[in-house]
């Protein structure tokens, strides 16, 4: 879905810091939204929203960093926790590749801390190519769906059924036929 540019954009790193390989490299969301935030239109024909229509504020991004760090305290810092609640949600087709690169525990306070300086519906409203937002019917970060497509009316909102927070990786097969269903309409319109 992203159209390559002959040279990144500037600030803009392959790998998020909290994934894989760069975990142990720190780049905030406030620099990641500087990138992506300037006036000049970005090298993006289309962009799909995983997960993500909750605006991150208040009590409820509080609770989520309590608990976070909560977790973090826990022997091992959660970690056999974490690893029964995956094995009990997500598909073996999927479970292996799921966080086989690791997780970026040291990074996951400072990435929610940096949440609350974004403004996701400012940066909403610039976004002019066509546009998904993808949420799992259980997904907790569905809170705020009806208010993203108010301010991104041409959006579409698709919630798959059955699915938690984790809908790329619960349903792998409903997700790529949904990125299918993305190509196709940009074959189709552009």
């Amino acid at each position: 879905m992203v159209r390559a540019p002959a040279e990144p954009a500037e600030g803009v790193r392959g790998d998020a810091a909290t994934h894989g390989r760069r975990r142990d490299h720190g780049v905030s969301l406030a620099e990641l939204d500087d990138a992506v935030g300037r006036e000049d239109r970005p090298p993006v024909d289309a962009f799909i929203a995983a997960s993500c229509t909750a605006i991150p504020r208040g009590v409820g991004l509080a609770t989520y960093r309590l608990l976070a760090r909560g977790f973090d305290s826990l022997p091992d810092r959660g970690m056999w926790l974490t690893d029964r609640l995956l094995d009990r949600i997500l598909p073996d087709e999927t479970r292996a590749d799921f966080g086989a690169g690791g997780y970026a525990l040291d990074a996951q306070d400072v990435a929610l801390r940096s949440l609350s300086v974004l403004d996701l519906l400012a940066a909403l409203g610039r976004i002019e190519v066509p546009l998904w937002f993808v949420n799992g019917q259980y997904d907790q970060l569905r809170v705020n769906e009806r208010l993203f497509t108010r301010v991104a009316p041409h959006a579409e909102l698709i919630v798959v059924p059955r699915t938690t927070h984790h809908v790329t990786v619960m349903r792998p097969t409903v997700f790529n036929a949904l990125l299918n269903l993305a190509i196709t309409t940009l074959e189709q319109t552009w």
